[in-house]
């Protein structure tokens, strides 16, 4: 039975139903519902929230209906990020082949708005580093934000096409590549997405795809893993993308363990091996995701020793700092302009030689910024996990307040001490004011201040 709908293309109706069959008719009525509504929570800063877990994700909620986020102080606090449910499926990935246990060097190469970037930075263990690229500029602000409120110390942040990484030969352990798609998979939840789609579009996103795949392949160490993710559902960007790498270059499919009640959907074609979540059957919107790894090229690390840096030690007299992040011997305190930043011990020849060859935006974290001798608590800081909150007086704010503080809008603080005081919601760190005696200085960042009323 031929199927039509005024809000999807007959084309895309049309090829649907030849992939789904039978099954397409229950697909579309399924993009008539609305999509569910799902928040994955930062093991580091842990809340309770959400009404049911997602089976795939052990961090992972569902909600029963969509509240404010933006006038939820614990929201800003980076205690939680509001993702997609079936792109959290990226822990199974992680915990099936123990990528959770190892030292690792990450790249996700695609990376704005910070999605899959905080939840491997949750997922990778505290000696591994994340290279976080985004290649279009206007998207590292929101990117910066998102990272810095999750407080993850080892993650770097880059603006490079993909392919800079070209000349990074035998470099990462994984690549995640969480490709720029036809977007179908959004289908229900944007109506823009709809609107953008044509079959022309699907082509020039399939042969997108595959550049940024040529590009990144070298970086990728022998025996590293490629993560591959699309929100489509178009063969041409999903199964036949990966039939093109594994015919290709020196690249096999991972097969993954699935359980039936997810209701995912495995894809197989000839050596091309992928895990499809449609929207009538998976709890989520359209994803599809393969694992590859790479059986050619070298496996160890180029030399990562450089005359060059940007970063130089700490003077002396600030070595007092040391027990602002509670004395972490795993980290050190730099001096990088007139900020100090910490970094871990292990990866800071490597963060160097990235320095030199990428576009770096942001690398470890911000602690403080010299002023007249004197260190400055950064925003960043309250945010960051290596935070040792005994160095500082604290401040707790109920849910009004928090909000006003998070507006930047003036209220009244009683407090016996001047000075650099954390402000907190539920024990949770929100920022920095300056108390001077009968007013104080708020240091939230102006850009990030909450608009809505």
């Amino acid at each position: 039975m031929k199927f039509s709908h005024p809000d999807f293309p007959e084309s895309f109706i049309s090829r649907i139903q030849s992939q789904l069959g039978s099954g397409s008719e229950l697909f579309f009525e399924s993009l008539q519902n609305e999509s569910p509504v799902s928040v994955r929570i930062n093991p580091e800063k842990k809340i309770t929230l959400g009404d049911s877990i997602i089976p795939w994700c052990s961090t992972g909620f569902y909600l029963d209906k969509r509240p404010s986020f933006t006038l939820d102080p614990l929201f800003h606090a980076g205690c939680y990020y509001v993702q997609e449910a079936s792109s959290m499926f990226l822990e199974q990935v992680f915990l099936q082949l123990g990528l959770s246990e190892k030292k690792l060097l990450i790249l996700d190469a695609c990376a704005a708005p910070a999605g899959k970037s905080t939840h491997v930075a949750s997922l990778m263990s505290e000696e591994s580093l994340l290279v976080s690229n985004e290649v279009i500029a206007s998207r590292i602000p929101v990117l910066k934000e998102n990272i810095i409120k999750w407080g993850n110390a080892n993650v770097l942040i880059t603006n490079n096409d993909p392919s800079a990484f070209s000349s990074l030969e035998n470099l990462f352990d994984v690549i995640l590549v969480d490709a720029p798609c036809s977007g179908e998979g959004l289908f229900r939840k944007d109506k823009n997405a709809v609107e953008e789609w044509s079959d022309s579009n699907c082509e020039l996103c399939s042969l997108r795809q595959q550049r940024i795949l040529t590009s990144l392949l070298p970086a990728l160490k022998q025996g590293g893993y490629l993560i591959y993710c699309t929100c489509t559902y178009n063969p041409k960007e999903n199964e036949e993308n990966i039939k093109w790498m594994t015919e290709n270059f020196e690249i096999e499919c991972v097969e993954l363990s699935l359980k039936d009640e997810w209701g995912i959907k495995t894809v197989r074609e000839d050596k091309a091996l992928g895990y499809s979540f449609l929207s009538h059957q998976a709890k989520g919107e359209g994803f599809f995701i393969s694992v590859l790894q790479k059986k050619q090229g070298d496996d160890s690390f180029q030399k990562m020793k450089s005359k060059t840096t940007h970063f130089s030690q700490l003077n002396k007299k600030f070595e007092q700092l040391n027990s602002w992040i509670g004395n972490n011997t795993s980290y050190s305190l730099v001096h990088k302009n007139e900020i100090i930043v910490a970094l871990h011990k292990e990866w800071i020849d490597t963060i160097k030689f990235l320095g030199l060859h990428l576009h770096l935006i942001h690398s470890g974290t911000c602690i403080a910024e010299m002023k007249r001798d004197k260190a400055i608590p950064s925003h960043e800081f309250a945010m960051s996990t290596l935070l040792n909150k005994n160095c500082f007086p604290q401040h707790e704010l109920d849910h009004e307040h928090a909000l006003k503080y998070l507006r930047k809008e003036d209220f009244k603080i009683d407090l016996p001490e001047k000075g650099f005081v954390l402000i907190t919601h539920q024990q949770h760190p929100l920022g920095w004011i300056n108390h001077l005696g009968n007013r104080f200085n708020n240091y939230y960042p102006s850009s990030w201040k909450i608009r809505m009323k």
